[in-house]
């Protein structure tokens, strides 16, 4: 997959989040050249992934979790760093240690915009 990641997959004028969570998708032994850093090198503004080995259902729980933090702040501008704090409190808890794997790439200053489809602004 990390070597198939192009263009089409990644458009860099819309600067996407990327969400890249899995059994293995951050290699802490590869930092800079695993899935998540591949993200960031075709052009995702922000990409969340896991640094250590997870299950699908705790990855499906991660997912179904962030989108309810990011529904419930519809409306608002965010920073993008608070948004993973939230995520992170509320997966703990649950009881979900998996939201101490959670790492972003990216800078978290970044706002998203949520009162339309997900925008990124730098916020420099």
């Amino acid at each position: 997959m990390q070597n198939q990641l192009s263009d089409k997959h990644i458009v860099k004028a819309k600067r996407p989040l990327a969400i890249v969570i899995g059994c293995v998708t951050a290699n802490i032994n590869d930092q800079g050249f695993d899935i998540g850093s591949e993200f960031i090198r075709k052009g995702a503004s922000l990409v969340i992934t896991n640094f250590t080995k997870i299950m699908g259902d705790q990855a499906a729980e991660v997912v179904i979790e962030l989108l309810d933090c990011l529904k419930q702040s519809k409306g608002k501008d965010l920073v993008f760093g608070e948004i993973m704090l939230k995520l992170k409190q509320r997966l703990l808890a649950k009881g979900l240690m998996v939201g101490m794997s959670l790492v972003t790439y990216g800078d978290a200053d970044w706002k998203i915009s949520l009162d339309k489809p997900i925008v990124i602004t730098n916020q420099q």
